[in-house]
């Protein structure tokens, strides 16, 4: 992998983190399309850790304020919220990890993503629920939390499938937006723990030129996506994003993609 290949996926993952319409779909025909091989797991998960450490950034503010009022309302709500994708991933990893070999899957997942969005502005609850991390319970957590297991599905969007759920809970939907981001903490750091000794090994394979483009692409992507989708959520419809991804789905499984 040069440096420009690692740049263009550290900037495909960087923006589609957060909008609503999957990185990990979007990484996968990246790939195809560039004629890679298979990214090692290390290198994604490299560019997962510079989108964690934008959303860090990012919210800086509200994070230290929480951590300062010992506010532990919100880790009980992460902490929640992260147990359904952290089982389902390690009962049906195999399954999961075979998904990503295959294009026509990951089509099809952008077709349920386009319906999930959809679903959310069309049925989904009145608001109820807005303003601060209080207004939030911990059968809200769970249940967005389902929202994130069903996304370890390429093609399906995290942050699409999180916002729905939480939407369908009658959460204010730039709220739900929000903890959205914020569930993202807890998952990219585990995995990032897990796989850092595999990143030291795998880093050989890749220049150091290479890595840090990757990086910081993926950082200034997701930056970028954070602030985009929040201005969005304030004056449209998540469902506007149903469209890229049904066009996309179609194009994929009416195509020669293999």
């Amino acid at each position: 992998m040069n440096v420009l290949q690692a740049v263009l996926l550290g900037v495909v993952q960087g923006l589609t983190e957060f909008l609503p319409v999957s990185s990990s779909g979007h990484l996968v025909l990246m790939q195809h399309l560039l004629g890679l091989p298979e990214v090692g797991v290390s290198f994604d998960v490299l560019l997962h850790l510079a989108t964690l450490l934008a959303v860090v950034i990012y919210f800086r503010r509200e994070l230290a304020q929480a951590l300062l009022q010992r506010d532990w309302h919100l880790g009980r709500l992460l902490l929640v919220g992260s147990l359904p994708a952290a089982v389902l991933g390690l009962l049906l990893e195999d399954f999961f990890a075979a998904l990503f070999h295959s294009v026509q899957a990951v089509g099809a997942a952008f077709l349920l993503t386009g319906v999930i969005l959809y679903a959310a502005e069309r049925w989904g609850g009145r608001v109820q629920k807005s303003g601060g991390w209080q207004a939030l319970g911990m059968q809200d957590a769970f249940f967005i939390g389902l929202g994130q297991a069903v996304a370890i599905i390429p093609g399906v969007s995290r942050s699409g499938s999180t916002i729905a759920a939480g939407m369908a809970r009658g959460i204010e939907r730039t709220l739900a937006a929000r903890f959205s981001f914020f569930l993202s903490i807890p998952v990219i750091a585990g995995a990032g723990l897990l796989e850092l000794p595999h990143l030291w090994a795998e880093g050989a394979y890749y220049s150091p030129a290479a890595l840090a483009g990757g990086f910081i692409a993926a950082f200034l992507g997701g930056w970028l996506a954070i602030s985009t989708l929040l201005a969005i959520l304030q004056r449209w419809r998540l469902s506007l994003f149903s469209w890229y991804v049904w066009l996309l789905g179609l194009a994929i499984l009416g195509g020669k993609w293999m």
